[in-house]
């Protein structure tokens, strides 16, 4: 895994957990309008994190593979196993 596609994992973890944590509060807290808004704009910018990393990485789920046209993508990066360059492809997170 490049440092590029190292740093567009990170982002797309990063708007996640965000959402994850904000849909905890807003459980606790369902009128908070600041919040809501945050848990809106958290939830752009990891839709768009999300399209940014399958632009450049290919797709992130089998959902989004099905977008990708008349060809299934899901099969065509390194599986988690697989090396590139003698080192292994993923296990940096």
């Amino acid at each position: 895994m490049s440092d590029n596609q190292f740093n567009a994992m990170k982002n797309v973890a990063r708007y996640a957990f965000a959402l994850v944590d904000c849909g905890l509060y807003l459980d606790a807290y369902p009128d908070d309008r600041d919040a809501l808004g945050y848990y809106e704009e958290m939830k752009e910018a990891h839709a768009a994190a999300v399209a940014g990393y399958e632009k450049d990485h290919g797709p992130l789920t089998a959902e989004s593979a099905a977008k990708s046209g008349d060809r299934w993508m899901w099969i065509d990066g390194p599986w988690p196993w697989q090396t590139k360059g003698g080192h292994p492809v993923c296990g940096r997170m």
